[in-house]
């Protein structure tokens, strides 16, 4: 079963849909002052998996689905059930006083298979 999901999780992977972290690059043979060039590094993270326990991660929710629908096909070809009820959905959004803030308890529609969530 996880020689199985490996699959899944390195297709999601190569899609670059996860939470991408970006951080400045950080030269060692450099001195503190020298004119640098603004290089940054950056890492995409889409899953957190052990065994059979796997928290998808995504910037967006648009993101989310695309990974779920390739998810969902990946679950129905390899013939493997779902508790969909198990599923939870954790949001973190930034918040600016341009835009509203997510209330505790928000209700979010989210689409897995041909199920709203």
């Amino acid at each position: 079963m996880v020689y199985i999901l490996r699959s899944l999780l390195c297709k999601i992977e190569q899609r670059k849909l996860g939470y991408k972290l970006e951080t400045p690059k950080i030269a060692l043979n450099k001195f503190y002052g020298d004119n640098t060039l603004e290089e940054t590094e950056e890492i995409t993270l889409s899953s957190c998996a052990f065994m059979d326990d796997i928290q998808w991660l995504a910037p967006n929710q648009s993101n989310l689905e695309k990974i779920l629908e390739i998810v969902d096909s990946f679950y129905e070809l390899n013939d493997i059930q779902v508790n969909k009820e198990k599923s939870e959905l954790l949001v973190r959004k930034i918040q600016s006083r341009y835009r509203p803030k997510l209330r505790p308890h928000e209700l979010v529609t989210l689409k897995f298979d041909s199920e709203y969530l």
